[in-house]
């Protein structure tokens, strides 16, 4: 699973700032991006410092352009697998972000989606899957399906649900992202898998079941 730096505020929200400080800002920032781009994750880390501790310096704190340097920081020690590290920056970019835009607003629902892509690669399904339904129903309230991250979600939360043994539920959510991307042939393959796994499951009750029926009483 993924996660996409962000190199300036998606909506404008400077504030009174200085501008030269803030192209400067900008500047680190896409530096940042870049490094992370290239795999050169120590030296996009030392970077992402930089452009946080001067984000903090230049713009006020609760101004979304932390949230920012706070997402980019925290992508990269996730990528990282620096888990422990990358938590409470993601959690400082959300509750900012929240704060800036309200809790439906899309940018909280990309910081949603980068933590539950943390948590399902630690194994913190229940975490995972709660995360993720919170993205997802900010950007089908906002996009409709049209969203492309709106697929990507429904796909792990039909991993979840396989791993959790609820096979029905995971094709369920696997043909719901197939609604909308129809052609992508990983979704079509992962179905199938779950699908042969169910027919699977299905025979082998079967056939106990008929054990039963012929021999009651090696049940009892």
């Amino acid at each position: 699973m993924t996660i996409a730096l962000s190199v300036f505020c998606l909506i404008g929200c400077s504030g009174d700032t200085d501008k030269d400080a803030e192209s400067q800002w900008k500047e680190i920032n896409k530096k940042t991006a870049l490094l992370f781009q290239e795999g050169k994750y120590t030296e996009a880390i030392e970077t992402g410092k930089n452009a946080l501790q001067m984000a903090e310096k230049i713009f006020k704190p609760d101004n979304p352009n932390i949230s920012t340097s706070l997402f980019n920081l925290a992508g990269i020690y996730y990528i990282q697998g620096q888990y422990d590290q990358a938590a409470p920056l993601f959690e400082r970019a959300l509750k900012i972000s929240t704060h800036a835009y309200g809790p439906n607003h899309v940018n909280v629902a990309h910081i949603l989606k980068a933590q539950a892509n943390m948590y399902y690669v630690q194994d913190k399904f229940p975490e995972s899957k709660d995360t993720f339904n919170r993205a997802l129903a900010i950007y089908v309230g906002t996009y409709g399906n049209a969203h492309p991250s709106v697929p990507d979600i429904l796909a792990s939360l039909g991993e979840i649900n396989k791993i959790q043994c609820k096979l029905n539920r995971a094709i369920d959510l696997y043909k719901a992202a197939l609604q909308v991307k129809p052609n992508d042939p990983n979704l079509k393959n992962n179905l199938g898998k779950i699908e042969a796994d169910r027919r699977d499951i299905d025979k082998l009750i079967m056939n106990f079941q008929e054990q039963i029926r012929l021999r009651p009483d090696n049940y009892l």
